[in-house]
């Protein structure tokens, strides 16, 4: 892929804050240059919610949302709702249950928005699996 990959961190027991990330953003553009078309945001478990987070605070920026293993989070649905959504979460994740996943698919597409759910085997680890299947990465090329 021709991409650039930035993987922000936070500590243990925090939530993303997207006025932060959208400041690092800001940053990164200056710096890299800002894309032509938005940025393609994958997050993992804590990190899929700072995604929905940042999406949400940042719906224009965004070009396409990818979030694998997070809770639901129904508030942000209303400001993610025009953007492509693809939520992946494995069948018997008890940290993150996968009904939450059904529930926001459900609430997005009732928006209108263009959301896939994809349910695979696996539990809450399934974030290797499933990026080194490429479906992720497959699924933003035919969303863009």
């Amino acid at each position: 892929l021709d991409c650039r990959v930035v993987i922000p961190s936070c500590h243990i027991g925090e939530e993303w804050d997207p006025t932060m990330l959208s400041s690092f953003l800001d940053d990164f553009d200056r710096a890299q240059g800002k894309p032509a078309n938005g940025y393609d945001v994958v997050g993992y478990s804590r990190g899929g919610r700072g995604a929905y987070r940042l999406a949400a605070a940042n719906p224009g920026r965004i070009r396409t949302l990818a979030v694998i293993a997070a809770k639901e989070m129904p508030e942000v649905v209303p400001r993610i709702s025009s953007l492509p959504v693809f939520i992946c979460h494995g069948i018997s994740d008890e940290r993150a249950p996968v009904d939450g996943a059904r529930h926001m698919n459900d609430s997005l597409r009732s928006t209108g928005c263009n959301s896939t759910l994809s349910i695979v085997e696996g539990d809450h680890f399934i974030v290797a699996d499933v990026l080194s299947d490429g479906f992720v990465f497959r699924w933003q090329r035919d969303a863009i």
